[in-house]
């Protein structure tokens, strides 16, 4: 069974210019991010590979040390890092000026920092995993799920913070 409730995201379109309008038919290709991880993802990309019209990525978060080799590009991370966030602004703003809330979507994360993201940007929620990751998965410590919803504590930072385990891991690694 797959890791996502919706495995593919046709994401946008654009030329090689950037952002905007196509120049021409050749331009014409979907950029297709598929949630990796799974069998079902790694033959998705492999049937996807040898399509022309499509612009194929798959994407890993992190889970695998030595990830098997795929048939198309491969990133990894929750949302990319300071790229993969720029470039979710940017959809979030094609979405807007398509009529279409921030609200409808909910991204592939997994840990306590995606949630925050999530929030500040004012999503419809994020994919999470509590026992899954850890210690980096989950939320903050002491906050219950709740009729499948859990909020976000009140403290300052990115939601590390509040996780005991996890705190005492990365200060080790400083040390």
């Amino acid at each position: 069974m797959p890791s996502s409730p919706i495995p593919t995201m046709d994401s946008h379109r654009c030329n090689a210019a950037g952002w905007g309008r196509l120049s021409s038919a050749s331009d014409m290709k979907k950029n297709i991010l598929i949630l990796g991880g799974t069998t079902e993802a790694r033959l998705l990309g492999q049937e996807l590979a040898i399509r022309n019209d499509m612009a194929v990525t798959l994407s890993l978060a992190g889970r695998t040390a030595s990830p098997l080799a795929q048939a198309v590009p491969v990133r990894s991370g929750g949302f990319g890092g300071t790229a993969g966030l720029v470039e979710y602004l940017r959809i979030l703003e094609m979405l807007r000026e398509h009529g279409w809330s921030a609200k409808r979507c909910i991204p592939h994360g997994g840990h306590q920092m995606s949630l925050n993201i999530a929030a500040g940007l004012g999503l419809g929620g994020n994919e999470s995993y509590p026992g899954i990751f850890q210690p980096f998965g989950g939320f903050a410590d002491g906050i219950p799920v709740q009729d499948s919803y859990v909020q976000l504590p009140e403290i300052p930072g990115v939601g590390f913070e509040a996780k005991n385990e996890l705190f005492r891991v990365m200060k080790a690694m400083v040390e």
